[in-house]
């Protein structure tokens, strides 16, 4: 029978089983401020590139710019939000918690700059399928024929759509990769 040292700190368990709240709230955060981030960047660019896309979803043209940049903060932390938290219920469910929050904000930083990467192929394919897109209502959306005339819009509608699309995707496989990785 092995006597304890009365004077010894407590020992955290090397791999918890689950978040802590504060790890949580840590991953949270960083998931909102890297989707506002990236929010307002993107839409400043394409508030610049292509005020006509705004123009039809805003449906005016007064500050199209500042309204631009404005959506892309609002939207994309509220995204941002939503993927940190399928990250944190898929090493959850997959893995055994998260061991460094340092580490996750890599792996997040990592989604952030892979998103960017899709958004910027999303208006080069934008650009590319234009014609196509414009000519099908099913593609199309809410958006009028014509406006697959303006490269800028097709710029526009092409990265931030991709964008919104693959950011699920690439969160679900980043989580899965760090949930597995030992």
């Amino acid at each position: 029978m092995s006597q304890e040292n009365p004077y010894s700190a407590p020992q955290a368990p090397l791999h918890p089983e689950k978040f802590s709240k504060s790890e949580i709230w840590q991953v949270l955060g960083t998931g909102v401020v890297l989707g506002s981030a990236l929010g307002a960047a993107t839409n400043a660019l394409n508030g610049w590139i292509g005020p006509t896309y705004f123009a039809f979803v805003f449906r005016s043209n007064e500050d199209l710019w500042i309204k631009a940049v404005i959506q892309g903060i609002l939207e994309a932390g509220l995204y941002g939000l939503l993927n940190a938290l399928v990250f944190v219920l898929i090493a959850n469910y997959f893995g055994r918690g998260i061991r460094s929050v340092a580490v996750v904000r890599r792996y997040l930083i990592s989604c952030a700059v892979a998103v960017l990467g899709v958004w910027i192929l999303g208006g080069f394919g934008g650009l590319l399928f234009a014609p196509w897109i414009g000519r099908h209502p099913l593609y199309r959306g809410p958006f009028p024929a014509p406006l697959f005339d303006d490269p800028d819009f097709c710029w526009v509608a092409g990265s931030l759509n991709v964008a919104v699309g693959a950011c699920w995707l690439i969160t679900i496989i980043a989580g899965y990769v760090y949930a597995r990785k030992k």
